[in-house]
């Protein structure tokens, strides 16, 4: 498949439209008082070798709403309702009929979102990480309280909290491992079914909650 030449973001943000192209160029137009749309004009030359469609998100792939024109203008509008949309522009050589999102989240976002899917291997190092920290704060909290070691008081407050965003990191995981395996995120409730998040696989190919992070 042969890559998208361009591909536009287009999404309301409270009276502002905005468009954004993947090399995050930013644009916006405004919205006139007392309109919630805005009817979008597309204009092209004559590219004949060139497809352009319009698409809207659904997780972490674009499904297809309609094919636009190649040449010449039209429109669609656009709203809070309807948002966020893209427009893609690809070889009209090649047939598409949904395209992946980039992932362009960084590290600590994906990290706490609850969104999405993990591999295995992610959540089995996330489970041995949280088990050694919590270990390592908890005994030296518990060593303090009984005297046997004197750390500051602000120290052991700050410790206590920081277990706080360790347990919502280590829920989040959890919940995009039992998305991987097709399940709700409140599987991890479930007694025992910790082992299936531990050595099951996941589901090949894409689910409701996105694309494998091993089957691509």
């Amino acid at each position: 498949m042969k890559p998208v030449i361009d591909l536009f973001k287009m999404y309301v943000n409270g009276e502002t439209i905005c468009v954004q192209n993947d090399r995050l160029i930013n644009q916006q137009v405004t919205l006139p008082s007392g309109m919630n749309s805005i009817p979008v004009r597309w204009k092209t030359k004559d590219f004949t070798e060139l497809s352009i469609r319009l698409y809207s998100e659904h997780r972490t792939q674009l499904q297809i709403i309609k094919d636009l024109p190649a040449s010449g203008e039209h429109e669609f509008y656009i709203n809070q309702y309807s948002t966020p949309l893209y427009v893609a522009i690809y070889d009209g050589a090649e047939e598409i009929d949904t395209i992946r999102i980039e992932q362009k989240s960084n590290f600590w976002e994906h990290l706490f979102s609850f969104e999405g899917r993990i591999r295995r291997s992610e959540y089995c190092f996330t489970y041995l990480s949280y088990c050694l920290l919590f270990a390592a704060i908890y005994y030296t909290l518990i060593f303090n309280y009984m005297g046997m070691i004197e750390i500051n008081e602000y120290v052991a407050i700050f410790l206590g909290l920081l277990l706080i965003p360790l347990f919502w990191i280590f829920c989040a995981q959890g919940a995009k491992r039992c998305h991987d395996r097709g399940n709700s995120g409140w599987f991890q409730l479930i007694p025992l079914y910790f082992f299936i998040m531990l050595f099951g696989d996941g589901e090949r190919g894409s689910n409701e909650y996105g694309a494998s992070p091993k089957y691509k």
